[in-house]
């Protein structure tokens, strides 16, 4: 309760107590001094008009007022729930990014809660290229005259890229409903180069920028180490924040999953 309304609380109680007091349990007394049957009536009318005041003020206006905040609550966490769930999407996307970047299934708990090592994804990617089928198999998008073949690295990384973009441009239709950190995370999205340019960087093709030749990475995944690991920092980031969603289910569940994760590999070091 606000301290105007705490105020006002109080004169509603301190008015029926002159009401009370002068009218109830003081009305027969005798005079203490001369006039004062008239002050104390003009006492009681002022109460009167003071406690009707309050009483007015609370029905128009304190009523409403707590109605639209309960329901500014009840739809903020409807709203977190969604954005909860977005975000997940987003984590799951970036998880499978890496995932396939690493060309290893089993390398899904480390990815979370382990930063990149290059020593390691060197050694699995060396061989690896972005035409190479993705070790998370999806039927490819491109249709041939044969049966539709499994999505390679590049056509599944775009795919969870544009996932990513989609998830967070929903998020940020709620603007007015999250916090200028998750806008400015969103946002900065843009500056990840494997979100932003992705297809220009698999591309194979020296292209002109501002009149300087650029050529792309090529050849293996290991040659793109440096944008992965820039992308697992985001990745990351984007996990501690997740915590501030905690409380809604989806939130929950993820924070869960991933304390265990880091708890099972606190263990695996320790043994």
């Amino acid at each position: 309760m606000k301290l105007h309304d705490r105020l006002l609380v109080a004169a509603f109680i301190a008015s029926l107590v002159v009401v009370v007091v002068f009218e109830l349990i003081a009305k027969d007394w005798p005079e203490w001094f001369h006039g004062g049957n008239e002050i104390a009536s003009i006492l009681v009318s002022l109460s009167l008009s003071c406690a009707a005041g309050c009483i007015i003020y609370y029905i128009s206006a304190y009523i409403p007022t707590k109605q639209e905040e309960k329901k500014r609550v009840e739809d903020q966490i409807k709203i977190d729930e969604i954005t909860s769930i977005r975000l997940k999407k987003i984590l799951d996307s970036f998880s499978r990014i890496l995932i396939v970047a690493h060309n290893s299934l089993p390398s899904y708990q480390e990815i979370m809660v382990l930063p990149i090592s290059e020593e390691k994804f060197t050694n699995l990617t060396s061989n690896v290229k972005p035409s190479d089928a993705a070790v998370i198999g999806k039927p490819s998008k491109i249709s041939g005259n044969s049966a539709r073949p499994t999505m390679s690295i590049a056509e599944f990384i775009s795919e969870e890229i544009e996932s990513i973009k989609i998830e967070s441009e929903k998020i940020l239709r709620l603007e007015k409903y999250i916090s200028s950190d998750l806008i400015k995370m969103l946002s900065d999205l843009e500056d990840v180069p494997i979100i932003n340019n992705w297809k220009v960087l698999i591309d194979d093709k020296p292209m002109l920028i501002n009149g300087v030749e650029y050529v792309s990475p090529s050849g293996p995944i290991s040659n793109y180490f440096t944008y992965f690991k820039a992308l697992d920092d985001v990745y990351k980031s984007f996990q501690k924040y997740m915590y501030q969603y905690s409380s809604t289910n989806s939130g929950r569940q993820y924070c869960i999953e991933l304390d265990n994760y880091h708890k099972a590999s606190c263990e695996q070091k320790i043994t």
